[in-house]
């Protein structure tokens, strides 16, 4: 593609990737392929060497720690004026321990830390099934707070920093 692409289409400037790992990050039932670029070095070693050319203004982020952007959808919800988000969200993003306790208290675990925090659950509308599913919210504000961690609200988007 980057070969032909110049000669074909020279006005075609940068490649837009969708580089998400939806064995691991998509909702059940639709964990279908992992489209990520940057978790195998050969992809991501060929990626460089073929936008390196005065074609395209595409560059590589080499310290891809420094940030990461998720997109999560379908796992949040208001309630009582608060942000809410779905315990797995807190597990498999944030990498922090869940476990349920008695009623509806969930246990939170992080950096050697725990809090409990009260679970709200929500009925919403499966896409094109019309069907109902459930999602077991966590407050979100009350997590990051608890255990410290960096956020802020731009341009209507949580940024989530957790230090490694």
């Amino acid at each position: 593609m980057y070969k032909h692409l110049p000669e074909l289409y020279p006005r075609v400037k940068f490649i837009y990737y969708f580089d998400v790992n939806n064995l691991v990050n998509a909702p059940e039932g639709r964990k279908i392929n992992n489209y990520a670029i940057t978790e195998k070095k050969s992809i991501l070693n060929a990626y460089k060497a073929n936008v390196k050319t005065d074609q395209y203004l595409s560059r590589v982020d080499e310290d891809l720690t420094k940030s990461e952007t998720y997109s999560f959808r379908d796992f949040f919800f208001y309630y009582g004026g608060e942000l809410y988000v779905d315990y797995k969200f807190v597990r498999d993003y944030l990498n922090m321990d869940v476990k349920e306790n008695s009623g509806k208290s969930i246990q939170v675990a992080f950096n050697g830390k725990s809090i409990d925090v009260k679970q709200e659950s929500l009925k919403i509308d499966k896409a094109a099934f019309f069907e109902k599913r459930e999602i077991k919210g966590l407050p979100l504000g009350e997590i990051l707070d608890s255990f410290e961690v960096e956020n802020k609200l731009l341009d209507g988007n949580l940024h989530i920093h957790i230090a490694n």
